[in-house]
């Protein structure tokens, strides 16, 4: 799992998971870690974009989701834009919007594209591969 390195990153009451930080990228592989959470922001995919991204891969299969970045004071208390879970035999990949009231009957849009993708032949599912995480950041442009 891997995002774009923002400035923030906490994990609440929880256990902290570990993270590797390469070429800008946040990385979190599942099979070093017991249990934890990481909360943390995002920076933007592309200079001008409004979108962040979010990604998972299993080696052969890359999953993004694309949305609309958020500052971190705009997140849920104690929480933020990024969102994983280590639950030990499975993993949570969660993107957070801004932390609003919604009045009775009223709505509230937030875009997200999810995008499946089978993993290029030019790039490694493995922690730091640039080619991995510039295909991942490609899509939400």
């Amino acid at each position: 799992t891997f995002f774009l390195t923002g400035t923030h990153t906490s994990s609440g009451s929880w256990p902290k998971l570990p993270t590797t930080q390469e070429g800008g990228v946040t990385w979190f592989s599942q099979e070093v870690s017991d249990t934890g959470k990481l909360f943390a922001d995002t920076k933007f995919a592309a200079p001008g974009s409004s979108k962040a991204w979010l990604a998972h891969t299993d080696g052969k299969l890359l999953f993004v989701k694309c949305f609309d970045r958020i500052r971190t004071k705009d997140a849920a208390p104690g929480e933020d834009q990024v969102e994983i879970y280590d639950g030990g035999d499975y993993e949570e990949v969660e993107q957070q919007g801004a932390y609003r009231l919604i009045e009775p009957s009223k709505t509230l849009r937030w875009r997200v594209s999810w995008f499946l993708r089978r993993v290029p032949d030019s790039a490694k599912a493995q922690v730091g591969n640039k080619e991995l995480a510039d295909f991942a950041g490609s899509l939400c442009y």
